[in-house]
């Protein structure tokens, strides 16, 4: 982390802006206060990345209070449609503004957490494979330079989280969707954390996947072990292999077959009376929920 944390404030002085890519199922969760203090020094265009990964309505809202609180200059997006390379170079080009001189391409440092999709991005911009990328964070571990067709010239730093999380909340959202390296993980424990919510918030998408009827009502140990079982993940004897049933589970849910989710979630957000943007006023809070897993209507 310290060493990502010298890479940034080495190279922002070098480029016209930053893109800080923001994964939209934790917008919240995934916005870095080490990569906030280093980024503010120049314009910043906030992406909210793996969008057709999350919840609709969920990400109106946030890209909402993105909006007023950076001052407008944040966008939806799912980086591994090619389609979006040329509104997010056009984007990158009006908001680098007079910077750009006509004698170079516009300098974008792209940063974030890990595995939100910065080196997808990338390879969209590009229009080909020139940063490695998985579905896994790290991947990056070294500051790339790289050459858009489209006048951009990019540096790829490698995600970056911080020292201390707030609270166990934040970190489990964080692990559920990837950021955090399983290799240091419980998977188990992450799967009842990821099952625990979405048994509040879709609930009727979780049973629809794994098929689990009433018992998705289930303690979420209860509603694991039923995916094991339905999976055929089960070991010597019969017992449950929780390892390979949380691995599967986690699989699914972070590639969007249990369905869009989001795990930030904007009437939390609002209760906790933490939606005033310092810039205008505080957001409308949502509307009541209509059903199990729904999270109203966006603004």
């Amino acid at each position: 982390m310290k060493k990502t944390a010298d890479l940034l404030k080495t190279n922002i002085a070098l480029v016209d802006l930053s893109a800080v890519v923001l994964d939209a199922r934790i917008p919240l969760s995934s916005l870095n206060p080490l990569v906030e203090e280093v980024v503010s020094r120049k314009p910043v265009l906030y992406l909210l990345n793996k969008a057709d990964l999350a919840d609709e309505a969920e990400t109106r809202y946030w890209a909402a209070w993105l909006k007023k609180k950076k001052n407008g200059h944040v966008m939806t997006c799912s980086a591994v449609r090619p389609s979006e390379a040329a509104r997010i170079t056009a984007a990158c080009f009006s908001l680098c503004g007079e910077a750009k001189t006509g004698r170079r391409g516009v300098r974008v440092l792209i940063t974030g957490i890990p595995n939100a999709g910065k080196s997808t991005l990338i390879n969209t911009l590009c229009g080909e494979a020139k940063a490695k990328t998985g579905d896994r964070p790290a991947v990056t571990t070294k500051l790339q330079k790289i050459l858009t067709p489209g006048g951009l010239d990019l540096y790829d730093t490698p995600g970056i989280l911080w020292h201390k999380f707030e609270n166990q909340e934040k970190a489990g959202r964080l692990a559920a969707t990837g950021a955090i390296r399983e290799e240091i993980l419980n998977l188990p424990d992450i799967a009842l954390f990821a099952i625990g919510f979405l048994q509040k918030y879709y609930r009727d998408a979780l049973a629809s996947r794994f098929a689990l009827g009433n018992a998705v009502g289930e303690e979420p140990v209860t509603v694991l072990e039923a995916v094991a079982r339905k999976r055929g993940c089960i070991g010597k004897g019969g017992s449950v292999d929780w390892d390979k049933a949380a691995a599967l589970f986690l699989r699914e849910m972070r590639a969007g077959k249990i369905g869009r989710l989001t795990f930030d979630r904007w009437d939390e957000f609002c209760a906790a009376g933490e939606n005033d943007t310092g810039n205008g006023g505080a957001l409308p809070s949502p509307q009541p929920a209509a059903g199990s897993g729904g999270s109203g209507d966006a603004v």
